[in-house]
């Protein structure tokens, strides 16, 4: 394990929460000459294979592009101009993509969601790992569907930047001062859409949400379904893969 001491910047949380969340925030500083090692970038992968989905589905596709590699070049291209002023300087970018319809041509209503679930999964990795990922919504869709081969049933969500944290990096002003600023939440910022404190009139109902959750949620199935996973494109980091395994699945279940 390398000897890293990033930034911390430790949210302010109403209760405690697990440190993996607390202090994970996106830089924009990566350390251009931090190369990304295979067993890491595996680590990353594995975690986001393991992510729950709808039926056990793995919607979730990933493109890996090493900086140095064509296709870093192709995918750091179709970025908006304002993360290309920092978003190079990362180890890898990683265009992740969800198969919004099946290979009958139904749509998976779920594969968004169950996508994000799988970048989750792949981020608090990353900051167990010592590592920094950055999330962007600011690239062209299109652009990265024709560069890459993307067929029609796979959504472009977003693109990660994945490297080592870099305090010193030369970033612009307006974005050197927001590495250093305090970390913020709409909650925070915004009083009219904060939680209530529980009150007695709130309390039970709170209560009751929080049991009809738990007995959904452990609500068994018949039978219990084996934990398995077919080799999706995870397994294959540096390909887009719109191939989905049909054997190795356990039979359709709430959520996996």
């Amino acid at each position: 394990m390398e000897d890293i001491d990033p930034m911390r910047k430790t949210a302010t949380t109403t209760v405690p929460v697990h440190p993996l969340l607390a202090e994970r925030w996106s830089p924009r500083g990566f350390d251009q000459a931090h190369e990304l090692a295979d067993d890491r970038l595996t680590a990353l992968l594995e975690a986001a294979r393991w992510a729950p989905s709808a039926a056990n589905s793995q919607p979730w596709r990933f493109l890996v592009a090493r900086r140095g590699e064509e296709a870093h070049a192709r995918l750091f291209a179709a970025l908006a101009r304002g993360n290309q002023a920092w978003a190079g300087a990362a180890s890898a970018l990683v265009l992740v993509a969800a198969r919004t319809a099946g290979d009958d041509g139904r749509p998976q209503p779920w594969a968004l969601y169950d996508t994000g679930q799988a970048v989750a999964a792949l981020v608090t990795q990353a900051q167990a790992d010592g590592l920094a990922v950055h999330q962007m919504g600011g690239f062209d869709t299109e652009a990265v569907r024709n560069g890459f081969g993307l067929d029609a049933a796979l959504t472009p969500v977003v693109v990660l930047a994945v490297g080592r944290q870099d305090l010193t990096a030369g970033l612009p002003e307006n974005l050197a001062s927001r590495e250093s600023a305090p970390r913020t939440n709409g909650i925070d910022d915004n009083p009219a859409i904060a939680i209530p404190a529980a009150t007695s009139s709130n309390r039970d109902f709170l209560m009751t949400l929080l049991l009809l959750s738990s007995a959904i949620s452990s609500r068994p199935t018949y039978p219990p379904p084996p934990r398995r996973r077919g080799c999706s494109a995870a397994c294959r980091p540096t390909v887009v893969d719109s191939h989905r395994p049909s054997d190795g699945r356990p039979p359709a279940t709430e959520r996996d």
